[in-house]
């Protein structure tokens, strides 16, 4: 996994951890998640571009080989990590010809000579390799140590120089830095050389332009760049100037469908940003870079016919390392209002995409910083943290931030984070054991968001109101809010919203004893989220249709859909549905006879569901009782308490495997 875009040497467990599926559990630390699942698997697991979080690698990568004992890790670094059985490897140069030694006929079996051929072609079609140049191109790769970064871009200048002009510009310019500093590798400093030698061969504007340049993180496109480097950069000169460094292999340009993304490769933005760094003008920079892209990041809000949120959604995770670096720089205390701002902004992003821990530190970072910040923008962010809290299960964090946000809200009149902050309190409550308060709370909330005439707000009121009357057996409300939330949804181009009012809709027909109506909406749930690769909507609706798959007695179909239920739960560490899926399979065993397993399960269940505190809906309820009480009484006392301890002891990962280990 690549690291060179990450800020925070604290994100580097939480970020091994996005990319392996493993979520996070309350009251743990990612690492030890992490270890604890990894700990029985086959793995190499690569780190790569590490050497600027160098000491929180070395203590990562050496808390997880304590105990995963059949992990390898490969780690690429301008440096060791300096631990315990680490083997150092110098990724080896391209192979280089010595001149004294070599002919024109066998010159071409060198792998540097071969790539620079290649790229000398490139920029210049008419090149050849002959006799008069040969010499020349031996002695460019033989001082540039067969790098190819500073091949490619010795190759790139054949468009203005000779080959002989280039060698006599080493000659002239090539400088290796002193060796045996741990802090710069030999093929480093030779880069770094090369690298002044192509900073000086450019022009005042294109030298300007490329410093600038740094301050962006994995990528740019066009309109940032005319918009943020410097108050020339949109006129024709500016494209211009971009087009040239391209030319000149400063500046990568990839195509993706009909657009064009340009990046900086990690050395050169390094490089660059030093430039930047001495230049004087990295403040004014940055704050252009934040503004751009704090605009975006709202766009929705102040053109929501601009883009759909599924579009919004894609935008916002391209753009995701450059809006980490605004967030970076604003909340060290230069711009922290326009931080708060930022944050505020993209935490819908962060709960669909699954960087929940991520946005809840910035977001409790922001408010801390931002203590001065306009309340309206104060209780916006505390909604996002607050909905983050509620959807990792911790609810006592929860209420304590959402009470603060709709005390705000509703003292400067708010309507649409009044709202916000009541359905989220309401959710929260159910969860916490309250009969009463949950429903009148989304009433009042659902009341408010239709004043609020905020469709956004209006799909969050209706959402929560129907998780609520769902989890309290209300089908026919249920159904007339999930019918509204669909349209809605479908309205906003939201499609994980979507999904999510088609599983709703089909808790509502469940209910309602329409088991046809349920499977159709439960699979056109999984479909979609299937398309989304959105695992958690999709391990909802594989759950639901477990469930009815078991109610029909189709036990065959009722085990799939749970284990395959189970296994992105599980990946996913979604703890409410996964004890919800960990229930049917103990209710489907007992419908099967095999009640010894089920009285596993169910002391499987019950463990979690006390580390969880949380409620089951009325339906779980039901199905629980009835599995505990067959299971016990065709057991017995005794037999069955003593299968209910050994399911009770078992730790998360031992009840998964037993769950989904043939019976």
């Amino acid at each position: 996994m690549e690291l060179a875009a990450l800020p925070d040497p604290e994100l580097v467990p939480l970020t091994v951890a996005t990319v392996l599926g493993i979520r996070e559990q309350t009251g743990r630390s990612v690492l030890t998640t992490v270890a604890d699942s990894l700990r029985a698997r086959r793995l190499l697991l690569v780190l790569d571009n590490c050497e600027h979080l160098i000491a929180a690698c070395a203590r990562f990568a050496h808390a997880l080989l304590l105990t995963c004992a059949h992990l390898r890790i490969l780690a690429t670094s301008r440096e060791a990590l300096g631990i315990d059985g680490e083997t150092a490897w110098l990724v080896p140069s391209l192979s280089v010809p010595d001149a004294q030694r070599v002919s024109l006929a066998t010159i071409s079996q060198f792998e540097a000579v071969r790539l620079f051929v290649e790229r000398a072609v490139a920029a210049l079609p008419s090149f050849r390799l002959t006799s008069e140049n040969s010499d020349a191109v031996i002695q460019i790769c033989t001082r540039l140590d067969g790098i190819p970064l500073a091949i490619e871009m010795a190759a790139a200048r054949l468009k203005a120089l000779s080959a002989e002009q280039i060698a006599t510009r080493l000659n002239d310019q090539f400088r290796l830095l002193t060796a045996g500093s741990r802090t710069a590798l030999p093929q480093h400093q030779t880069l770094r050389a090369t690298l002044d030698w192509s900073y000086e061969l450019l022009s005042a504007e294109e030298r300007r332009l490329l410093q600038q340049l740094a301050v962006f993180v994995s990528g740019f496109t066009l309109e940032a760049v005319e918009k943020i480097c410097g108050e020339d950069a949109g006129a024709p000169g500016g494209i211009d100037l971009t087009t040239r460094l391209v030319e000149k292999s400063l500046v990568i340009a990839e195509r993706r469908d009909d657009r064009v993304r340009y990046r900086l490769l990690e050395p050169i933005r390094q490089y660059a940003r030093e430039k930047l760094s001495a230049s004087g003008e990295s403040d004014a920079l940055q704050e252009r870079h934040l503004r751009f892209f704090l605009a975006m990041a709202e766009e929705p809000h102040h053109a929501p016919r601009a883009l759909t949120f599924d579009q919004w959604l894609e935008r916002i995770e391209e753009e995701h390392d450059n809006l980490r670096a605004a967030l970076d720089w604003a909340l060290g205390g230069i711009a922290s209002d326009a931080g708060l701002q930022l944050a505020a902004a993209i935490w819908r992003f962060w709960v669909h995409r699954g960087y929940l821990s991520e946005g809840r530190s910035i977001l409790e970072r922001a408010l801390s910083a931002a203590g001065n910040a306009y309340p309206s923008l104060r209780a916006r962010a505390l909604n996002g943290a607050g909905y983050m809290a509620l959807t990792q299960d911790d609810y006592a964090h929860a209420m304590a931030l959402c009470e603060e946000a709709h005390a705000i809200a509703r003292a400067e009149g708010d309507r649409r984070e009044t709202a916000i902050a009541l359905a989220i309190l309401g959710h929260t409550l159910w969860h916490m054991g309250d009969a009463t308060r949950p429903a009148q709370l989304c009433d009042e909330s659902l009341t408010l968001a239709r004043r609020s005439q905020d469709q956004r707000t209006l799909a969050s009121s209706l959402r929560e109101f129907g998780y609520v009357v769902w989890h309290l057996g209300d089908y026919e409300r249920l159904a007339q809010l999930a019918d509204e939330y669909l349209h809605l949804s479908r309205a906003l181009g939201d499609r994980s919203a979507t999904a999510d009012a088609l599983l709703l809709l089909g808790e509502a027909a469940l209910g309602a004893e329409q088991y046809g109506r349920a499977i159709e909406l439960y699979e056109e749930s999984l479909t979609l989220s299937r398309v989304q690769k959105d695992k958690v909507a999709m391990t909802r609706a594989l759950v639901s249709l477990g469930n009815v798959a078991a109610h029909e007695a189709i036990y065959d179909r009722a085990g799939a859909l749970y284990r395959e239920a189970l296994t992105t739960a599980a990946e996913l560490r979604d703890m409410w549905w996964l004890v919800r899926c960990l229930q049917g399979m103990a209710g489907a065993a007992a419908a099967a006879g095999q009640f010894h397993r089920a009285a596993q399960l169910v002391g499987a269940v019950d463990q979690f569901r006390e580390t969880l505190g949380s409620l089951l809906p009325r339906t779980d309820q039901n199905g629980y009782d009835h599995t505990v009480a067959v299971t016990g009484s065709r057991l017995g006392d005794h037999t069955f308490r003593t299968a209910w301890a050994e399911g009770r002891a078992m730790s998360l990962e031992q009840a998964v495997a037993f769950a989904l280990s043939d019976s």
